[in-house]
C-alpha cells in the first residue's frame, strides 16, 4: 500500500530531526535555526538560545506578562519616589538599543528570534519614555508597555499552531493553513509598529513626540528603527506566512499530517485582536479601566 505524500514528508522530517541529536558514536548536526542551544556560549547568542529552546507560548508569557509587569512596577515606584533624572546618555543608549535590534531583525529567518529581537527594539522605546522624564514620555512608555504586553502575546500565540504542527520556519504558506493566526500576526505586527487605528499608535506616537522635543536627531534614529522593524516584519510575512498552501491535497483522515489551528487558539487570537482595535478606537479605555472614568 502506497504511503500518503504528507506522511512521507512528516517521517522524513522526523528522521532529519533525529539526526540532530547525538547518538552512540554519532555526531550531532547543527542546522541553522533548528539546532538546540549550543554548549559553547561564545558561538551562540543568548536571544537565539532562548528562542530556540522555549516554546512560543512560554516565550510569549515571559515577554508579554513578566517583563512588562516588571516594567510597570518600576515606573510606578520611580514616579512615586521621584528618582528619575534626565540623562542624555540614557536617551542615546535607548536610541542605539532600538536601532541595533532593528538592524538584527533584518537578518532573521526564525520567527521566534525575530519577535525576541523586536522586544529589544521596543525596549529602547520604553527606555526613551523613562529617560525623557516628562509626562508625555511617561504616558507614552506606559501605553507602549500595555500595547507590548497584548500585541506580543498575540504574536507568540499566532506562532503556537504552526510550531505545534512542525511547520514553523519551513517553506512558507503558513497563512493558507492557519488563516486566523496569519491575520492575528498581521494585526499584532501593525500594533507593535504603532499603526492606527490599533492601540499601539497611542503610545508610540507620544514617544516619537518626546524624542522630537528633545532633539530632532534622536527622533530620526527612532523613526529609522521603526522603518527597519517594518521591513523585517514584512519580510517575515512574505517569506513565512504568505504563499500557496504547502499541503493542497492533504487527506483530512491522515493521522500524521500537520494539524490546523485548534478552536481555542482561534478564540484567543480574535479576542486579542478585538482588544487592540477597541483600545485604539477608544484611547481613554486604559484610563477608564484603571480609574473607572474617562
Amino acid at each position: 500500500m502506497m504511503a500518503h505524500p504528507q506522511e512521507i514528508r512528516v517521517h522524513r522530517g522526523a528522521n532529519r530531526a533525529g539526526k540532530g541529536s547525538a547518538g552512540l558514536g554519532g555526531k550531532p548536526e547543527m542546522s541553522s535555526g533548528k539546532a538546540g542551544c549550543c554548549p559553547n556560549a561564545g558561538r551562540c547568542h543568548l536571544h537565539g538560545c532562548v528562542a530556540d529552546e522555549l516554546p512560543a507560548l512560554v516565550l510569549g508569557l515571559i515577554i508579554a506578562v513578566v517583563d512588562m509587569a516588571a516594567f510597570g512596577e518600576f515606573m510606578t515606584r520611580a514616579a512615586a519616589n521621584s528618582v528619575l533624572v534626565s540623562n542624555p546618555l540614557w536617551l542615546w543608549t535607548a536610541a542605539l538599543t532600538s536601532f541595533l535590534a532593528a538592524l538584527l531583525m533584518l537578518s532573521q529567518r526564525s520567527l521566534k528570534r525575530l519577535l525576541v529581537l523586536s522586544t529589544i527594539e521596543d525596549a529602547g522605546f520604553l527606555m526613551l519614555g523613562v529617560a525623557a522624564v516628562t509626562r508625555l514620555g511617561a504616558e507614552g512608555a506606559m501605553l507602549a508597555a500595555c500595547t507590548h504586553a497584548v500585541a506580543k502575546a498575540l504574536l507568540f500565540i499566532c506562532l503556537s499552531a504552526p510550531e505545534r504542527a512542525g511547520e514553523l520556519d519551513e517553506k512558507g504558506g503558513l497563512a493558507a493553513r492557519f488563516p486566523v493566526s496569519g491575520f492575528g500576526f498581521l494585526l499584532g505586527m501593525l500594533a507593535m509598529l504603532g499603526v492606527p487605528p490599533l492601540f499601539g499608535f497611542t503610545g508610540r506616537w507620544r514617544l516619537y513626540e518626546s524624542a522630537l522635543l528633545i532633539h530632532p536627531t534622536l527622533a530620526a534614529v527612532f523613526i529609522l528603527s521603526s522603518i527597519f522593524a517594518l521591513i523585517a516584519y514584512v519580510k517575515a510575512l512574505a517569506g513565512q506566512w504568505w504563499g500557496p498552501n504547502p499541503y493542497p491535497d492533504a487527506n483530512p483522515e491522515c493521522k500524521t499530517c500537520p494539524k490546523r489551528e485548534v478552536f481555542l487558539v482561534k478564540v484567543v487570537v480574535i479576542a486579542l485582536v478585538v482588544v487592540l482595535l477597541a483600545a485604539g478606537a477608544w484611547p481613554g479605555l486604559l484610563q477608564f479601566v484603571q480609574g473607572g472614568r474617562l
